[in-house]
This record gives structure tokens, sequence and C-alpha cells, in this order.
């Protein structure tokens, strides 16, 4: 909640709590369950944990991610930019690459793969919870360059701020 300038009989007004860009220096870790292959005849559950900095208002800023399924592992990072919609949404566009490694899992068809996101996520209280939905391409790198879907339910949590303990 803000406070704001008195009203016409002295009590303090309260405004209704709204979105807020997230402040430069700001950590955020990010993680959940997930579906990969979502579009193909056999998904696999996968989990992720990612860990975004904040630079600023209406700046990208970094993001790095773990994200496994049971025979895949991806090591990602990227840019991701945060854009209130309204008091609660935020829509997170982000991009960027991984490396990928494959042990009889989703056969994407080489070690480098790039993901792109979009993210649409409910801000509560400091938390925000939401969903992404994301596709892998090897960009035909390899021989071979099927993608996949991700689906995942996202729990983002502030960390902490640059400087601060």
């Amino acid at each position: 909640m803000t406070l704001v300038p008195a009203q016409a009989d002295g009590a303090p007004a309260v405004s209704a709590p709204t979105a807020r860009d997230s402040e430069a220096g700001e950590s955020l870790l990010l993680f959940g369950p997930a579906a990969a292959g979502i579009l193909d005849p056999g998904p696999r559950a996968m989990t992720f944990v990612e860990y975004r900095y904040t630079t600023g208002r209406h700046r990208p800023g970094p993001w790095l991610a773990l994200e496994t399924t049971e025979r895949d592992l991806f090591v990602g990072f990227g840019a991701f930019l945060d854009l209130p919609l309204g008091r609660c949404w935020i829509f997170t566009p982000s991009l960027g690459a991984a490396i990928y490694r494959e042990h009889e899992g989703l056969k994407l068809g080489y070690p480098l793969e790039f993901r792109t996101t979009a993210e649409l996520t409910c801000r509560l209280d400091r938390w925000r919870i939401g969903a992404s939905f994301g596709h892998y391409s090897n960009a035909s790198l390899g021989e071979v360059n099927p993608g996949t879907e991700v689906l995942k339910i996202v729990w983002v949590v502030p960390v902490g701020r640059a400087g601060v303990q």
C-alpha cells in the first residue's frame, strides 16, 4: 500500500496495492514444475530453477537457468523484460541460449538450443505466480531440428537486492 496526501478531513488516504516493476538490483528466483514436448505425442515432466537480475524499469535484465527432464539437461542464459499490465499482471518475454545434454530424451539434435518464452504472472504481495510458454530450437544448426515446446507453472520470489544484506 502507498500513503498519499491527506484527504480534506486530515486523514491519510491509502491507495490499493499496484503491480510494480522489479526494482533495479533486485534478484529474483523462479522455480516450479513444467512439461516439455507438450505438443508432441509423449510430453515429459520437467523441473526448473532460474535466477534473474533486474536492471531497472523497462530495461532488459539477464537470466540464468537450469532445466531438466529425466533424460535431458538445459543450462541456459539470456535476457528478459518485465512489462506490467495493470495492477497485478506482469508480462515477461525472454530469449536466450542453452547448452543441451540429452540421454535418449527429447532428441533435439544439437548441443546448442535457443529458447524463447512468454510468461504471464500475477503479483501476490512480494511473490508472483503464473505460467510460461516457451520454445526450444537449434535453429537448424544440427542435421535435425525438431524443437520442443515447454509449459511451466512459475513461482517468482525476490531473494534480495545487490549490495543489501
